[in-house]
């Protein structure tokens, strides 16, 4: 508000005295204009292009949707980035294909195994609400979200607590029975800018819509599962409609944009049945290479700023659809990012858009005649396909097989016309190999951004300066300085792929093992996109000018790749105190943990090894303990990055090497 009244006085006097005249209510809508939107990202589960009433179908009932299309901008050449679940919704979540995830993944060696889980790895990824966060927004996830509880993703709040390795997780039940959840946390926010991930499981399995739902298929007379999956869209779009209400009753809607979006495409026919019907759906949907199940049209909604009753039918991708909130928000896109925002496009102003379009997998449903029903819906092949605005040419790597099809023509793929052009197919294939060769480059530029604390009050670290020294991949010395913002965050963009350390006044670089899961040597994962490091539990000592008092304590456990302890694991314990340098080992325990305590406060390097070969390759679960050891960033040339236990910052990153 005093921010509010310094602008106006500025202005001019009569400005403020015709804001006073109008009342509270008009200076509060000038303060949330000031802020940045609310975003609310609604995923259908396995809702196929086909079946929706904004998209032609007079069958399949989506009264909502519909509404909430012919209110917005429909984009109706919205690509996934799979066919399946999970790299698609990592893709809406982090602006990477699941590719790129997964090369992230193995780059990073963030390979936890049975039984623990392997979704560890995104909370070193730049996720949507860790890059909404900087804009002050709170966030939410209900619903489907394959990446382990929601705080590992950086929400604020959500339904995802634990997930189950298996299949699922307890919080995907979401919308089934109610959105108590939502209600519950839009009670929290009060005017701070939130984002909304709200995934319920639906139409997809089970297939268990309310008898009143199904009665208007039974009477046209569908085949059982075009009944079922037809009914759970209807629910789909109630629950949405549920949804909307609760925002439109609070007063949020105009302060809102809305996206709704499937995570993937699905195929039934409502006279047909399929062999995996029940399961998976039609041989051309759900885990295929075809249109429908890649295909996933899109609606965004935000009244007075989203263009109403258009329909955009420009190549677009799940890349873009990451980029698009981001933009909304205020939020920098991160370099090598692969996206391109639909703002524009969506307000109807002329904006960037794709010519072409392309995915890759290595999972692909199996052949209908050469299943059973079970499980065993998936196998191992390599596979991908380019679309353009007239063609569309899929290459299966493993069976030297290819088809082409012309896509503008023939939406549902029923001709394959690749021995009638073969200029064609020869041009796409090229165009595809290329494509794929690039992403698998590793990234050229990084981005290292965090906030700093003051230990232990936790208070932010504003107007620090910060340096990235170091030498790139080309040879080239980097010396980069920043200062940290009001609440202590900071950001590099934009820095070549090389080795560098962060160093700040007095080199004092604290990490707390209190906070912090990670490997040994600790471990900052670099992204595609760029490494985000995360200081959130990082400060500045302040035992500067005078001697520590007190004690310390430190200790953990250290099991392997399967989560099996580590016992008898050499520990060495350096650290450098007002007590003077101290040298300290100790062996694991039977069930891999140690514990050290009455120990003088200082900076303290921890290592740990079977073999000198073997350093980093188990876990290290820290225990609650209180001591802190300095830290450093060491980004390699494959734009991979690793954070690990270092001397005082006089030794240059180059002695260090």
């Amino acid at each position: 508000m005093l921010k509010l009244w310094k602008c106006l006085g500025r202005i001019g006097i009569g400005v403020t005295l015709l804001l006073v005249s109008i009342g509270p209510d008009a200076v509060a809508r000038v303060q949330r204009l000031k802020r940045p939107p609310n975003l609310v990202l609604i995923i259908g589960d396995d809702h196929g292009w086909p079946y929706s009433g904004f998209m032609g179908n007079d069958t399949v009932a989506t009264p909502y949707l519909d509404a909430l299309a012919a209110d917005g901008t429909v984009f109706t050449h919205v690509f996934s980035s799979a066919a399946v679940c999970r790299p698609a919704l990592q893709t809406l979540l982090s602006g990477m294909d699941g590719a790129a995830w997964q090369a992230q993944y193995e780059r990073t060696n963030v390979t936890f195994g049975s039984p623990l889980s392997p979704r560890f790895e995104v909370r070193r990824y730049q996720t949507l609400p860790r890059q909404l966060a900087r804009r002050g927004y709170l966030s939410f996830q209900a619903g489907k979200h394959w990446e382990g509880s929601f705080w590992r993703a950086g929400f604020t709040a959500g339904t995802t607590k634990i997930v189950d390795p298996n299949f699922g997780s307890l919080g995907d039940r979401f919308g089934r029975p109610s959105i108590e959840p939502l209600t519950d946390f839009l009670d929290t926010v009060g005017e701070t800018p939130f984002f909304l991930w709200l995934a319920p499981k639906i139409p997809h399995l089970p297939l268990d819509p309310p008898p009143e739902l199904q009665a208007p298929y039974r009477a046209l007379g569908l085949v059982e599962p075009a009944v079922l999956y037809y009914a759970n869209i209807t629910r789909l779009d109630r629950l949405i409609g549920e949804m909307l209400g609760e925002l439109r009753a609070r007063g949020l809607e105009r302060d809102t944009i809305i996206v709704y979006v499937s995570d993937n495409g699905w195929e039934q026919e409502p006279d047909q049945n399929h062999f995996l019907g029940p399961w998976i759906g039609g041989p051309r949907g759900k885990a295929s290479m075809y249109e429908l199940g890649y295909r996933a049209p899109t609606i965004i909604h935000w009244p007075g700023h989203v263009r109403s009753g258009r329909r955009d039918s420009g190549l677009a991708t799940f890349e873009d659809l990451h980029a698009t909130l981001l933009d909304y928000a205020g939020v920098a896109l991160p370099p090598d990012h692969s996206g391109t925002s639909l703002r524009k496009r969506s307000e109807g102003r002329r904006g960037p858009g794709r010519n072409a379009v392309f995915s890759s997998t290595t999972t692909l449903r199996v052949r209908e005649e050469e299943s059973n029903p079970g499980p065993g819906f998936i196998r191992f092949e390599d596979a991908a396909y380019v679309r353009t605005r007239r063609w569309r040419y899929i290459a299966y790597f493993d069976r030297d097989e290819h088809e082409l099809y012309r896509i503008d023509r023939d939406p549902f793929e029923e001709f394959d016309v690749a021995d009638q052009y073969p200029g064609v197919v020869a041009r796409l294939s090229e165009m595809l190999t290329t494509e794929l060769e690039q992403r698998a480059q590793p990234a050229t530029v990084m981005e290292v951004a965090g906030r700093l604390r003051r230990f232990p009050a936790v208070v932010p670290v504003s107007g620090l300066p910060l340096q990235l020294n170091g030498v790139n991949e080309g040879g080239q010395v980097t010396r980069l300085q920043v200062v940290t913002a009001s609440d202590g965050s900071f950001r590099f963009p934009n820095v070549p792929a090389g080795h560098y350390a962060l160093t700040m006044p007095e080199g004092r670089m604290i990490f707390d093992f209190s906070q912090v899961l990670e490997h040994v040597p600790l471990v900052l994962t670099g992204l595609q996109t760029g490494p985000y490091l995360e200081l959130f539990s990082i400060g500045l000592s302040d035992s500067r000018p005078q001697t520590p008092v007190g004690w310390s304590e430190i200790g953990g456990t250290f099991l392997d790749r399967q989560g099996d302890p580590l016992p008898a694991l050499p520990i060495h314990l350096r650290a450098w105190s007002h007590a003077g340098n101290l040298q300290l080992q100790l062996l694991t325990g039977p069930d891999g943990s140690f514990s050290m305590d009455r120990l003088p406060r200082g900076l303290y390097l921890l290592s740990a090894g079977l073999q000198p070969g073997d350093r980093g390759r188990y876990l290290f679960l820290p225990s609650a303990a209180r001591v802190h050891t300095q830290s450093r960033l060491v980004c390699a040339p494959d734009g991979s990055c690793s954070r690990i236990p270092g001397l005082p910052h006089r030794r240059s990153a180059r002695n260090r090497r």
